[in-house]
């Protein structure tokens, strides 16, 4: 970033960012091609950035859009389906000015971006431990539309 941050800000100070789902560029598919049991859920993060100056204001100096894309692997046990995140990537970012900041290293804000998004992998998402009727030979499939949990033992698919 490039401006007088340095006068205005101390090094050593915090910075405190948020990130909010965009609901308008939600998308949910299968996606076969990483793994038959993994599905897909893109997410545009629209994210900011602050700190406080020396003299104790609150001071913006990041707005982003951070277009994400997670790979979530359905699987099953004998008494629940279960849901966790195999792999995450950014696959883009959008940056606004603020306050005369800029960013002038793009690969080094999408490797940092690719590092903070990666600490969720396995993480257990919503849906998991879904409760389900006991089941001898647990098995899923996640379809286009949706996600198949059955009992291997009884029928053969």
């Amino acid at each position: 970033m490039m401006n007088s941050l340095y006068t205005k800000v101390s090094p050593r100070s915090l910075l405190e960012g948020f990130c909010k789902a965009s609901k308008n560029n939600l998308v949910l598919k299968s996606s076969r091609d990483y793994n038959s049991n993994t599905f897909s859920l893109k997410i545009d993060y629209n994210c900011s950035v602050k700190t406080t100056t020396k003299t104790a204001e609150t001071l913006d100096i990041l707005q982003f859009v951070a277009e994400t894309r997670f790979y979530i692997e359905a699987s099953s046990d004998k008494l629940a389906l279960n849901f966790k995140i195999v792999e995450a990537e950014v696959l883009s970012l959008a940056f606004t000015p603020v306050n005369y900041f800029i960013v002038t290293n793009m690969n080094l804000a999408l490797f940092k971006a690719t590092e903070v998004i990666k600490k969720n992998l396995n993480w257990r998402v919503f849906g998991s431990d879904f409760p389900s009727l006991p089941r001898q030979s647990p098995k899923t499939r996640v379809d286009e539309n949706s996600t198949i949990y059955w009992d291997a033992s009884a029928i053969s698919m």
